[in-house]
């Protein structure tokens, strides 16, 4: 199987019922989107990723 973006990973890791972290992918400028996620989710530290660099 070869898996070729994030999207896809993560409807393979579902459909596998494979334990998981919770997660969202969100755009630029979605600082509401962030703010309701964390709240939701409260963590020590967060896996942030950016393809901007």
């Amino acid at each position: 199987m070869v898996i070729k973006n994030k999207m896809e990973s993560i409807n393979v890791i579902n459909k596998l019922g494979l334990n998981k972290f919770p997660e969202q992918l969100f755009k630029k400028n979605e600082n509401d989107k962030i703010k309701k996620f964390t709240k939701e989710y409260p963590a020590k530290y967060y896996a942030i990723r950016d393809r901007s660099f």
